[in-house]
């Protein structure tokens, strides 16, 4: 059974070690950020750990070093099924184009993973992606954005901030 409340996007992990979180200045976060992982209130999917780990830097190195209480995988067949639902979807919807279904569709892009899988166990997606706020059929986008497709799926997505308020988390050690 799954415990978790939210699924990790990889730039609520990449954003905050590059920009304002790095090991060296906010030790506190990484700390506290990895309990709550182990301790399954975060899950982590395995695409998104996959592209962590593709980086040789401290951030893998610290993904590698956690024992994970929900490493969710996409080898399920209602997440399967969801993610084929996300494609079609996007490839219906003449508010994108062809490149948006083929940027989402690609190996090792884990955007309708993460929406598949939330979907299926209930989770909030975290992540700094923002709602494409001009969609249009008159002037398709060559991006699908996770909160909009989410939205469509009944999937609830927040960013890092908000999940840290909502579960306690602070960055002091």
């Amino acid at each position: 059974m799954i415990t978790s409340k939210y699924i990790l996007d990889s730039n609520s992990l990449i954003t905050p070690y590059r920009q304002y979180y790095q090991f060296s200045i906010a030790e506190g976060f990484w700390v506290n950020l990895k309990k709550y992982m182990e301790n399954g209130t975060i899950a982590m999917l395995d695409v998104v750990k996959k592209e962590i780990l593709q980086g040789d830097d401290e951030l893998s190195r610290w993904i590698e070093s956690i024992n994970l209480g929900n490493f969710l995988t996409r080898l399920d067949a209602d997440v399967i099924k969801y993610y084929g639902d996300i494609l079609e979807s996007i490839q219906n919807n003449n508010c994108y184009t062809a490149e948006a279904l083929t940027e989402w569709s690609r190996a090792g892009v884990a955007d309708a993973w993460l929406i598949a899988v939330a979907k299926k166990n209930d989770l909030t997606v975290v992540t700094f992606e923002g709602s494409n706020k001009n969609l249009s059929e008159k002037s398709p986008s060559k991006k699908a954005k996770i909160p909009d497709i989410a939205n469509e799926f009944g999937v609830n997505c927040c960013d890092l901030f908000e999940m840290m308020k909502a579960i306690g988390m602070t960055i002091g050690v």
